[in-house]
């Protein structure tokens, strides 16, 4: 698998944000301890793992390692909302469709569009 730095994606505050709430929903929901969640979120973003990191406003392009370009859906993906085990990915061509999270598998987080959410600021 392919390292993800997140922090380089989207900035240190926000990675540190996203991850404390990746971690709160295994303690909450899951009833897992507080050191063991933020044990296996971090491990889960290093390694790009898509259950944890797919999010809306993600572009996904495809792994380089190796595997054969015409096992994957598109050239890049774009997730456009996430509901549990299922996102809404958008191809290059603007064609969208539902898909289980696992589709992601075959590629890597890109880039993160936080410039297309309102910010607290603008009014």
């Amino acid at each position: 698998m392919t390292a993800v730095r997140l922090d380089l994606i989207i900035g240190p505050e926000r990675a540190r944000q996203f991850i404390r709430e990746r971690v709160q929903q295994l303690v909450t929901g899951d009833c897992i301890p507080q050191a063991r969640a933020a044990d296996m979120v971090c491990t889960a973003v290093l390694a790009g793992d898509p259950w944890v990191l797919a999010d809306p406003g993600q572009t996904w392009i495809p792994r380089d390692d190796g595997q054969d370009p015409n096992d994957l859906l598109a050239a890049e993906l774009y997730v456009a909302q996430r509901h549990g085990a299922t996102v809404l990915v958008e191809d290059e061509w603007a064609q969208r469709a539902w898909r289980p999270v696992s589709v992601l598998d075959g590629y890597v987080l890109d880039t993160w569009h936080w410039a297309r959410q309102a910010s607290p600021t603008e009014g």
